[in-house]
């Protein structure tokens, strides 16, 4: 089986600059995609609902609740415009047998403790399903990205970083049964 190939779509999200608990999310620069002229602020009321995490946790979340929770973070994530509109065209030029790495560089510990595996992102605005929450789609890789306010740090007798693959990692991944 052949790797899947993935077009890197990266988000740097900050506390809107407003200071009432919204976003602002910016897309960087990649050759596949491009960039965003200018940062979007979201409003808090747009994304999702910070009462429903409590039964998030206690995983006595309706089906509902859980789904306009993801649109919720989906909002804040993928905003209306030229955002969402680039995200789109990237799935859509992934095709079936590629993939789009949806990579969060995420600064201010507010945003960090939000589950963004949890985004429910549905292009063709169909019916709820599973295949909405972007984490469950085959094609989407979403990886939170750390910034290191610092330079990335390179193993030891390595001068070109080919070390790097003995570096260890956690990887968690998703595989829903149908």
């Amino acid at each position: 089986m052949k790797p899947r190939e993935y077009i890197d779509f990266k988000l740097y999200l900050a506390p809107a600059a407003d200071g009432q608990g919204g976003c602002q999310v910016a897309l960087l620069p990649t050759p596949e995609v491009g960039e965003s002229v200018l940062p979007v602020t979201v409003a808090a009321g747009e994304g999702p609902s910070a009462e429903v995490l409590p039964f998030l946790a206690s995983k006595s979340i309706t089906w509902r609740q859980l789904v306009a929770f993801g649109q919720g973070l989906a909002n804040w994530l993928l905003p209306e415009g030229e955002i969402r509109k680039l995200f789109e065209e990237a799935l859509k030029r992934a095709g079936n047998e590629g993939g789009v790495r949806l990579r969060l560089i995420i600064a201010g510990h507010g945003l960090k403790r939000w589950p963004w595996e949890y985004v429910y992102f549905d292009p063709l605005d169909g019916p709820p399903s599973l295949r909405g929450f972007l984490a469950l789609e085959p094609r989407v890789s979403i990886v939170r990205h750390e910034p290191l306010p610092f330079a990335h740090p390179v193993p030891a007798g390595s001068a070109t970083g080919a070390a790097l693959a003995a570096l260890p990692m956690v990887v968690a991944a998703a595989s829903p049964r149908e």
